[in-house]
């Protein structure tokens, strides 16, 4: 099951440019494995490879009117982003990666519900596998 962030602008009008969102879909579409849903919406993959897969998933689920909930994904709102992380770091680091990308090209904030948080918060911790003699 995902968890939720938000990315929110820092400027003045406390909402991101038509021109900044015009940027941020510019970086998806170059940058990340996607699968471009709506003119708002990402599904975010590892790769190429299970980007394919899971096209395939997504439309036979979408077809059967299910809802999705285990591909990370972003979605533009007009006062915000959502991030929708999946707590699988060879996914969810293009997430980071993003967030670090519009942070460096636009004053904004990454929240995990009302809390400020930094975009390391968007990768799930490694958890150390106990050696067995």
């Amino acid at each position: 099951m995902p968890y939720d962030y938000f990315l929110e602008s820092e400027n003045e009008q406390r909402a991101f440019s038509e021109k900044t969102f015009d940027e941020m879909h510019k970086y998806i579409i170059n940058n990340l494995p996607h699968y471009h849903i709506e003119d708002w919406f990402y599904y975010i993959f590892k790769d190429d490879n299970s980007k394919e897969r899971g096209i395939r998933d997504i439309d036979s689920t979408i077809a059967r009117n299910r809802n999705i909930y285990i591909y990370s994904s972003i979605a533009f709102f007009p006062t915000k982003i959502r991030l929708s992380v999946i707590g699988d770091n060879n996914v969810d680091c293009h997430l980071y990666e993003f967030v670090v990308w519009c942070q460096e090209h636009d004053p904004c904030q990454l929240y995990e519900g009302a809390e400020p948080v930094l975009a390391d918060d968007l990768l799930s911790e490694e958890e150390e596998v106990p050696l067995i003699d």
